[in-house]
């Protein structure tokens, strides 16, 4: 395998429960985020609508995020409005189900997830800013457990030199009493991590459909959310 492909390889082994944690972890922010500004009257249920539509759409079987992707792939939608539509759906269920004073206990439809579905102008923006927060913090958050759990060489405080030097701002030169390493060689732990960064980015966009063309500048885009 190539390490830009666990994806593709999760879905074809069905490894059920790193895709199903990649999904859980990177997408449940952005539906919030979606349900507090398009439902405003159900914000306060928000944590409970999303929670029950994640449990619904990726708990339903041992293959369930499997599955899904596959379907998703076949949409012809990016993947988070591919879940957005899905969400929508759930939560126009849930209303529908409390004014009729029912409850809502089927899983919901592979069908729910196919039509587009308008959000306002306020909640897209909302959604479109969670997400790309959260594919960068989970992408950050996958390389530095990857660096620390190498126990290669200066794997281990690579995070912490790109993290003081990038993030943080601070120069080479302020930082090689504290890592006891020359400026040559934090410049190349952090260009390493860089390229672990990008290839974890690259992951999430190409599970979301982005073209091929398109997948460079939106990295970039991403990227640059290190430095806001």
């Amino acid at each position: 395998m190539t390490p830009t492909t666990w994806i593709d390889d999760a879905v074809e082994h069905k490894r059920c429960r790193e895709l199903r944690d990649h999904f859980l972890g990177t997408y449940r922010e952005p539906l919030l985020a979606l349900i507090r500004l398009h439902a405003p009257g159900l914000s306060h249920d928000a944590e409970e609508i999303v929670h029950s539509f994640l449990i619904r759409t990726f708990g339903s079987s041992p293959d369930a995020a499997v599955r899904f992707a596959a379907r998703a792939r076949l949409s012809g939608f990016r993947l988070r409005r591919y879940i957005a539509n899905g969400l929508l759906f759930h939560t126009r269920g849930i209303m529908r189900d409390r004014h009729r004073g029912a409850t809502r206990t089927a899983p919901l439809p592979p069908d729910a997830f196919d039509t587009q579905m308008a959000l306002t102008p306020a909640a897209d923006e909302a959604f479109e800013r969670a997400w790309a927060e959260s594919v960068v913090r989970d992408a950050c958050t996958r390389v530095e457990s990857l660096l620390q759990g190498s126990g290669r060489g200066r794997s281990d405080v690579a995070w912490d030199v790109f993290r003081r030097h990038t993030i943080d701002g601070r120069r080479y030169s302020d930082l090689t009493a504290e890592f006891g390493l020359e400026e040559q060689q934090m410049a190349d732990l952090v260009r390493r991590v860089v390229r672990l960064l990008r290839r974890e980015i690259t992951n999430t966009l190409e599970l979301e459909g982005i073209p091929a063309p398109e997948v460079e500048a939106e990295l970039e885009r991403l990227l640059a959310r290190l430095w806001d």
